[in-house]
Parts: C-alpha cells; sequence; structure tokens
C-alpha cells in the first residue's frame, strides 16, 4: 500500500475500506472470534474501550469479504504473500518481528488508541521445585532478562530502565496517552457468562458475515 495511504487510526481504515470497497475485496483479514480466544479478547477490550468505532469498523471489514483466521501467524502469511493487504488486531510483537526480516511488510499503531497485552507468568502450587521457580521469574523480571526479552524476542520490556523500540519507555514515549492496557482483573472474566458471550457473539455475526 503507498505510504499516504496507509491508515493511522480506526476511524481511517473505516473510511478507507468505505471509499475503495473493490481495492479491499477480499483482502482483509482479523481474527475469527468464534475460533479464536485471543482475538475474541482483543475485540471485547475494542468494544470496551470505543463500542461505536469497534462495530462501525467490523461492519466496514466485513462489507469487504474477510478472511477470519485463528491467528496472527496465518494473517501475517497471507500478508506477506499479497493475499491480503491489511491485518486488524495482529500483535504487535509478532509484525515487528516480521516486519524487521520482511520487507514487504508495514505495522501500525494505531494513534486513536493502542491496546497493550500484559503476558503473564504463575508458579503452580504444586511445582516440584518452588524456589527454582521463583528465581526463575526473580531473572525474567530483573534488568538482564527485561532487557533480553526487548531485544532479543521483541516483546517490550516493562522495566523502566530498560530503553530502546522495544521496551515500554519507548512505546510509551512515542505513543503516549494512546496506550491503553488491557486491566489484569475480574473484568477479563466478563464473558466467561455465556449470555454475555452468546450476545456478542450474535452481534459479531451479524456485522462480520454480511
Amino acid at each position: 500500500m503507498p505510504a499516504g495511504e496507509v491508515p493511522q487510526t480506526r476511524a481511517d481504515l473505516i473510511k478507507l475500506l468505505q471509499a475503495k470497497p473493490d481495492q479491499f475485496k477480499g483482502k482483509v483479514t482479523t481474527y475469527d472470534i468464534e475460533k479464536s480466544g485471543v482475538g475474541f479478547n482483543y475485540l471485547t477490550q475494542d468494544a470496551r474501550v470505543n463500542p461505536q468505532v469497534t462495530w462501525d469498523l467490523v461492519k466496514a471489514m466485513g462489507a469487504t469479504g474477510p478472511k477470519l483466521q485463528s491467528s496472527t501467524g496465518a494473517m501475517m502469511e497471507r500478508i506477506s504473500s499479497g493475499e491480503n493487504l491489511i491485518g486488524y488486531n495482529i500483535l504487535g510483537s509478532y509484525a515487528l518481528t516480521k516486519a524487521r526480516k520482511d520487507p514487504s511488510i508495514g505495522y501500525v499503531y494505531p494513534k486513536d488508541y493502542t491496546l497493550v497485552v500484559s503476558r503473564l507468568v504463575a508458579i503452580s502450587k504444586k511445582a516440584k521445585s518452588p524456589n527454582a521457580a521463583r528465581l526463575w521469574v526473580d531473572y525474567l523480571l530483573s534488568q538482564r532478562g527485561q532487557t533480553l526479552l526487548a531485544n532479543q524476542a521483541s516483546l517490550f520490556s516493562i522495566r523502566a530502565d530498560v530503553e530502546g523500540e522495544t521496551s515500554m519507555a519507548g512505546l510509551t514515549k512515542q505513543l503516549g496517552d494512546s496506550l491503553k492496557p488491557i486491566p489484569i482483573g475480574s473484568g477479563l472474566l466478563v464473558y466467561l457468562d455465556q449470555s454475555k458471550r452468546l450476545e456478542f457473539l450474535k452481534q459479531w455475526q451479524q456485522s462480520i458475515k454480511r
């Protein structure tokens, strides 16, 4: 896509898809939230931040006949091959890593807001070596561990004393208040309620499969 045509916000993406329906017919990919728990989580979080824009965007993508996938990897491969032109809600760390190796790939952190996903680590109560596990978690959260994660795994360090493109400090400097962390708490359990989950999926089906 020409650089000047690349959308920078969700509103830009909606306008682009509506303005050029023939160009993007069958060329948009996103998660199939009926098959992907990750995709379901991201879209529900989109709806939490801005429900009107979220459903407007789903409808705009639905009008193109999108290719729905169950993983970021599948979406990235389709974009790399040219089968699709735009992917939505792709994991940023994966896109960054792919773009470094593949010059045909570009990525955008939406300027209206960019969701930030936490990767969690836990120690089982039944762990055979709990002290060793604690040492590992301590190392994982140390400056050295976080530097390795950021610079070699592109997973974005959460420490303020780790700098660079793949650190939260660097991302915050770049995006500021548009960063929207997904809260870790009881709010993530809302859609375990079957009635709420089914209601959300029904709205998705009506919007995406037109």
